[in-house]
């Protein structure tokens, strides 16, 4: 019993470590830049066609563990589209491969199946994994789900990044 109750005491010593000092105390992304350009698929809920979206994001490091992500994108579906967005991504950035979390509101302006054009607001949510290939180029994969009024759009994609620093 002792032994599982100091098991717990050190998670819980890690945790604190992890989750609280070293991101209040860790300032190697702040303030470094980094553009990239991504593609990705989706299938659009109601629907039977697929969606291509090509972006270009821009970055802006936080702190280690937070950066804010600007993106712009133009995207194919039924008829031709562009959106623009700005959010946050949490990240591990301790490996050669980072795992990342990214939420973010964006606008959409784009035509329907019936050529009219409607504009719409949302919410994107996707989870990466950035693989760095050299210190200051990296590519990853990425999957996540896109919420608009019209509906929503499961999507899974790539990318390269590139810091500008």
């Amino acid at each position: 019993m002792a032994a599982s109750r100091c098991s717990v005491r050190r998670l819980l010593i890690c945790f604190v470590i992890t989750v609280v000092y070293l991101p209040l105390s860790a300032e190697a992304d702040r303030g470094d830049w980094s553009a990239g350009v991504s593609s990705s698929l989706g299938k659009p809920s109601g629907d039977t066609a697929l969606a291509w979206q090509l972006e270009t994001d821009l970055r802006l490091g936080l702190t280690d563990w937070v950066a804010l992500e600007a993106f712009g994108a133009f995207r194919v579906h039924e008829g031709p589209g562009a959106g623009v967005g700005l959010g946050l991504v949490v990240m591990a950035d301790i490996f050669q491969w980072v795992p990342e979390l990214a939420l973010g509101g964006l606008i959409h302006c784009g035509q329907d199946g019936d050529g009219a054009w409607a504009t719409s607001a949302g919410v994107r949510a996707e989870l990466r994994g950035r693989y760095f290939l050299s210190m200051k180029s990296a590519i990853f994969i990425r999957g996540g789900l896109s919420w608009l009024a019209s509906g929503h759009t499961p999507f899974v994609g790539g990318g390269w990044l590139y810091l500008l620093d």
